[in-house]
């Protein structure tokens, strides 16, 4: 079986030799391939943004790898021309869509009539309301400096910009979308109030491996510090930490 997987990031497995490098995140989508590429019955492709500016193909022993320049404002979307280009080469027998939320997501399914499978992760519509993390617009603006008043500026001007495309786009490719992959009880919800009658899998993610091979230990810890994974928006909650 031919699997064509489409993602949001630069796996590490590729990242040598496109410009930026492998992202800090994702490492759940590294250790599928290293997976995936064992199976002898499953030929792999795997379709990533990059920053480079024609389209690149990268080969290993089990893989192949298809980085596309981005396109767009934020750069979160792909050429309908590279797309076809892709398919055309790999031949798939499934698409493999990893996350709606991308605009390339809904660009693939459009140039795809075969099957496909769509992995839900990060849904956009469940948490429209809750992008500000609680923040009002008066809190958001009550600042004293011109760092914290552009900062608040921003955060609105990313949420019209940015977020509001990608919603619009999201709910097409629900729509589009021949079989979806979850694993929560939230993407059941919004996978059955999109698209009601295309099948559902639960699919729980494998881990990297310190996730499985440390322990946590309280003698090993730093007393009174506080750990937050990610404060790149609102979203992330860092504020109720702190407060």
């Amino acid at each position: 079986m031919r699997v064509l997987w489409v993602v949001g990031f630069v796996v590490q497995q590729a990242a040598h030799a496109l410009p930026e490098g492998s992202y800090p995140y994702g490492g759940w989508v590294g250790e599928m391939i290293d997976r995936l590429a064992t199976e002898p019955d499953v030929d792999l492709g795997v379709v990533i943004p990059a920053g480079n500016s024609a389209p690149q193909t990268i080969r290993s022993e089990q893989v192949t790898y298809f980085s596309l320049p981005r396109k767009g404002i934020f750069g979160r979307d792909f050429r309908k021309q590279n797309c076809r280009e892709v398919l055309r080469e790999f031949r798939p027998d499934i698409l493999h869509i990893q996350g709606g939320e991308f605009l390339h997501s809904r660009t693939f399914l459009k140039c795809w009539e075969g099957t496909n499978v769509v992995e839900l992760q990060g849904i956009l519509r469940g948490h429209d309301r809750h992008q500000f993390g609680g923040l009002t617009f008066g809190i958001r603006n009550r600042v004293n400096d011109t760092v914290n008043l552009g900062t608040a500026s921003i955060l609105v001007a990313r949420k019209k910009l940015k977020f509001v495309p990608r919603l619009k786009a999201e709910k097409t490719t629900l729509r589009m979308a021949g079989n979806f992959v979850g694993r929560t009880t939230w993407d059941r919800a919004h996978s059955a109030a999109v698209n009601p009658s295309t099948p559902y899998f639960v699919c729980n993610r494998i881990l990297r491996p310190p996730f499985y091979n440390n322990k946590w230990n309280i003698q090993d810890i730093e007393r009174h510090s506080l750990f937050i994974g990610s404060a790149s928006s609102p979203l992330k909650g860092a504020h109720f930490a702190l407060q």
